[in-house]
């Protein structure tokens, strides 16, 4: 039996070693991808959409470069492009991680199904 999980040390430049726990080998993925958040604030409900760019993606999740943190545990509505005639894939996914990159964030997201 042949087992496709396999673990090891992520040196990314700028961060720490962590231990790889992703079960898929990422693709890069550098196209534009909507995000909105529902969120309350002063007993309001509250929506943020903007525009972020894919990283990579692979089965399992999405990896972002946003303008805004996002708060790990939040929820969020991506509309991913899936083809050149303008049609997106609405898709849920929650904020694994977020830290800052340069003058922005990066974030891992993980699908829910």
């Amino acid at each position: 039996m042949k087992i496709d999980v396999l673990l090891w040390y992520n040196l990314r430049q700028g961060r720490e070693a962590k231990l790889e726990k992703r079960l898929m080998k990422r693709e890069k993925f550098n196209r534009p991808v909507g995000l909105a958040m529902s969120f309350i604030e002063k007993k309001e409900i509250k929506d943020l959409q903007h525009e972020a760019l894919g990283e990579d993606i692979s089965r399992y999740g999405l990896g972002l470069i946003t303008k805004h943190s996002l708060t790990q545990g939040n929820v969020l509505k991506l509309l991913i492009p899936i083809n050149i005639n303008n049609i997106s894939l609405p898709v849920f996914a929650v904020v694994k991680w977020s830290e800052p990159y340069k003058d922005k964030f990066r974030a891992g997201l993980q699908f829910l199904a």
